[in-house]
């Protein structure tokens, strides 16, 4: 399905599957061009996974809090 929408997002796709669940994604890449703003995205091994098609306009803001209480991130997309 994904390829589909390979025209859409043509600098890159991925796909998760585990039990029950499949996401797929794909990604014109406009901020954080390296592979860890690639989606899906999981957190650690088996954490929470998400894929988004969406945009966070204050995320550099959000960003900024977050590390200020102790988050860490991989990469620098808005996702």
């Amino acid at each position: 399905m994904t390829a589909t929408l390979a025209h859409r997002g043509p600098d890159a796709g991925g796909i998760f599957v585990d039990d029950g669940i499949s996401l797929g994604h794909r990604r014109l890449a406009i901020l954080d061009l390296s592979p860890a703003g690639a989606q899906p995205m999981t957190l650690g091994e088996r954490g929470p996974t998400i894929a988004f098609n969406g945009e966070v306009y204050n995320f550099a803001d959000l960003r900024r809090e977050l590390i200020r209480l102790g988050r860490s991130f991989r990469g620098r997309s808005d996702t």
